[in-house]
This record gives C-alpha cells, structure tokens and sequence, in this order.
C-alpha cells in the first residue's frame, strides 16, 4: 500500500470532523465538563439579586423599604480551558429581606466571580447595601454602590438615592434597586416607591435556547402606599400602577397586602421593598451560562514516524521503496 512513497502496512485515517456547539445552563451548584477538542468558552454569569429592604414606622405615619440591588451580571469570552475537563460552577441564591445575595462563580483556570446584589434599605432610615447592583435607600439616606468590587465592563449600577423625611402625615416610599442597565429610581413621589433599574439583555443569538428569553438583573422596585414601585422598569412609567415586573425583579409592596415581591427563580433580580412593617421580597437566585463553540477538527494521520522508525519497518521488510 502506497505511504508517502513507501510501499507498506496500510494505516488508518482519521476523517475530517466538527465538536458541535453546546450551552450549558446551571442553575445550581455543579460542574460541566469541556469537549475533548475544547481550548475556550464564553460565559454569562448571574449573581443572587439582593432581598428588598422591609417597611417600618415614619414618624406618625408608615414607611417604605428600598428595592434589593440586582445580581452582578457579566458577558465574558475567550475564556481559556482545557479539553475534557470538569469545571466547577457556584450559582448564587438570593437574599432575604433586608439580606444580601450570593456570589455566582465559573470556576476556570481563572476564576470568574460575578458579585451578589445588595440589600434594600430596611425603612425608614436604612441606605441600601452595597453589592453587584447597589439596594434601594430609604428615606433621606443613599442608594448602595453598584460594579462593588469593580468589574470591566461594570457589572451593575447603584441603587436610588432617597431625599425622604416626608412630613409625619405622609408615608415615606423606598427608592428602587439598582440594574444591570441603570441606576434604580429614586421615589416617584412621598407615597410611591421608586422603579427598579433596568437589567440585561443577553444576545439569544450569541447563546441560543437560553431562559428567560436573556433577561435578567433588574432591580427591586421600592415599597410606597400607592403604589409600589415597579420591578426592573425602564424609562418613564406607563398611567396607572406601572408594577409589571421585568428582568426577573420583585416590585414593590403596597396597601393592602404591603410585602415586597420575591425575583424570579433564576434571573438575579432584586426583591422589592416592603411596606408598613411587612417584609421585603427575597431575591432571585442567579445562573451561569456556558457556551462551548463549534470546533472544526481536520483530517488526522495516525502519526508522524521517526526515521529510527523507518529504518525498523525496512529493514523488517514491512515496507519497501
């Protein structure tokens, strides 16, 4: 059998071949496993969304809770791995009123960490914590710092600033939790909590057959008697209550029911403010997302012989010139 000009055994060729594309999707603590032809990933990584801050007294009158801050969210790619190797991956939970979320972690060679999103204010007189997004403040007091530890590009923004200290005769609403794509809002008015920030978008094309339709990480609306604050909204709000929930945040509670909503399960949204001593709403547990692309595995020889190797099959007579 003809071998780049020697006449010998014949050997098998490996054909050309494609490692298809997979996503992983983990919405709890595991690992995933690399193809065998694997070298990078990409990754959306979802931190747990901060609980809603609880009401309480204002003066003679009652008081708001801040909207939870977002989970951290971030888009990364080109991450270095290698082939047919596990990886372990922490998803965050999120937080009870008035608690902080959890870190989300791709555990590679190089940690990934996006950060847990920041409790709400417990109202009245409570800033909002600190975290991947920053929770809501309550009355006269500041929204929590976003992108905490700082990211690039950041992974979240800061709750709202509250200018509070309304008159006793009037409640004092809780501003809204910070989002992946804006600040949250300060409080519409003494009596309305203010809207979540807006979270991301995450491209469907980039990872398709992703949940939630890529979004995720908006903040908590702020609670306030009427009425609460939307969850995640973005822009001017619509007539009317204006409290659909997006980006997975909770909003914000109001009379008569006066707890915060809880974020969707998985999308890292904070928990909306609570109202009149009722209890802010949890936050929604994070997610991580990989995406091992398709990779093009060309034509493969079983091997490159040695000329010591030659000499062996010549001289065995196995091949011949």
């Amino acid at each position: 059998m003809a071998n780049g000009g020697l006449i010998g055994p014949n050997f098998t060729f490996t054909a050309a071949s494609t490692q298809a594309e997979v996503i992983h999707t983990k919405t709890s603590n595991s690992t995933f496993t690399t193809g065998a032809s694997t070298t990078v990933v990409s990754a959306v990584i979802i931190a747990g969304g901060g609980g809603g801050g609880s009401g309480g007294s204002s003066g003679g009158g009652t008081g708001g809770g801040g909207g939870g801050g977002a989970g951290g969210a971030r888009t990364i790619t080109c991450i270095s791995v290698c082939g047919s190797t596990p990886y372990p991956v922490t998803v965050g939970g999120g937080g009870s009123s008035n608690g902080d979320g959890s870190d989300s972690v791709l555990g590679t060679g190089t940690p990934y960490t996006s950060t847990a999103g920041g409790s709400g204010g417990a109202g009245p007189g409570d800033a909002g914590g600190d975290g991947g997004s920053g929770g809501g403040g309550t009355e006269g007091n500041s929204g929590g710092s976003g992108n905490t530890p700082p990211t690039t590009p950041s992974q979240g923004n800061d709750g709202g600033d509250n200018p509070g200290n309304p008159p006793e005769s009037n409640p004092g609403a809780g501003s809204g939790g910070g989002g992946y794509g804006n600040v949250g809002g300060g409080i519409v008015s003494n009596t309305r909590g203010g809207r979540g920030g807006k979270g991301i978008d995450v491209c469907t094309t980039a990872f398709p057959g992703i949940p939630s339709c890529g979004k995720y990480a908006g903040g908590g609306g702020g609670g306030g008697n009427d009425p609460g604050g939307g969850g995640g909204i973005l822009g001017t709000p619509a007539s009317g209550l204006c409290r659909t929930p997006q980006y997975g945040a909770g909003i914000g509670g109001i009379n008569p029911s006066k707890g915060g909503a809880a974020g969707a399960t998985n999308r890292g949204g904070g928990g909306g403010g609570g109202f009149d001593g009722a209890a802010g709403g949890g936050g929604g547990s994070g997610l991580v997302i990989i995406k091992e692309a398709a990779v093009s595995i060309p034509k493969q020889a079983p091997g490159v012989f040695t000329l010591n190797e030659v000499y062996d099959y010549v001289k065995e007579g196995e091949w011949s010139f």
